[in-house]
């Protein structure tokens, strides 16, 4: 294998894996987070707390990241349709310890990579690959690719038009940037409203170091929901980053008073992700046949704090 001399700063450039698997450890679809999955009480607990009967969840590591798995929080059960809820990718090499890649240009062409491989794979399967094996049957499902700006969206869409597939994203919240040319887009958008705390610009000469950028993305991030929705953006709603059912509910709150309306918003947390799993006539929605699952308040959550 090629590797620089042992020592502390060893560059790695090959995986120390059975042939059976893909050659770069960021690339692993044949993770199952079903496999993967441990009760945490006190993290489902959370969730409810937030309105939320179900979790999609995965290993949020590497490029490649696997299958996920849907979590009913009530009950802490699996959720599985045909064993295969969803797949993720992204641009993040993550916790792997080999060079490349070592760019987002490096993890783009990786994944194009990969995925010529896994075509070629399809007709000269004659050594298996359980990698290349996994990503063959993930890749005409449903498939989410994790952003960190609105412009990997649009690069995301250059790879989905090459290999003809269907990403939904999973947003970072300064999609109004790029609406222009996101609301071209027809896929799910699954957006995350942890919005930026306000900031301390007492001091004069501290306020003068703040970017004239972050003021701005602190004003309009609460409208990001409402811009997309209001340009016919298919969106869903996420709690990532948000540790309290009290902040949550706030920015909800606060999302509505920036021109969602609750209709819209109330879609987006429900109806919306399952219909961008291919699961709406699973759960969703309180119809016969659903997984029932429902939570009642004391008063109506989407105008005041409440239990």
């Amino acid at each position: 294998k090629r590797k620089r001399a042992s020592n502390s700063n060893s560059i790695k450039y090959d995986r120390d894996s059975p042939n059976s698997l893909y050659w770069n450890e960021a690339i692993h679809p044949e993770t199952n987070a079903a496999d993967l999955y441990l009760n945490n009480k006190k993290s489902n607990e959370s969730l409810i707390k937030k309105g939320f009967g179900f979790a999609l969840t995965h290993q949020t590591d590497g490029i490649l990241r696997g299958q996920g798995a849907l979590i009913s929080l009530g009950t802490n059960q699996l959720i599985l349709k045909n064993n295969l809820p969803a797949s993720f990718f992204s641009f993040e090499k993550g916790s792997s310890k080999q060079r490349y890649p070592s760019s987002l240009m490096g993890s783009i062409a990786l994944i194009r990579q990969c995925l010529y491989d896994a075509q070629w794979y399809t007709n000269n399967n004659f050594e298996r690959n359980l990698s290349l094996e996994a990503l063959n049957k993930q890749i005409s499902g449903v498939l989410y690719l994790k952003t960190r700006d609105k412009l990997d969206i649009l690069r995301a869409e250059k790879i989905a038009k090459e290999f003809n597939l269907n990403f939904n994203y999973i947003g970072s919240g300064n999609e109004y940037e790029s609406i222009n040319e996101i609301k071209k887009i027809k896929s799910t958008i699954v957006v995350p409203i942890n919005f930026p705390k306000p900031y301390d610009v007492k001091n004069p000469y501290i306020s003068r170091q703040i970017p004239l950028s972050d003021l701005k993305h602190w004003e309009m991030a609460p409208q990001n929901p409402a811009i997309l929705s209001k340009n016919g953006v298919k969106i869903a709603i996420t709690s990532k980053d948000i540790k309290e059912s009290k902040v949550f509910w706030a920015n909800i709150r606060k999302t509505i008073d920036h021109g969602m309306s609750i209709e819209k918003i109330l879609k987006a947390l429900t109806i919306s992700p399952s219909i961008s799993m291919g699961l709406e006539k699973e759960i969703g929605s309180l119809e016969p046949d659903k997984i029932a699952s429902f939570i009642i308040y004391n008063s109506d959550p989407f105008k005041e704090e409440t239990t």
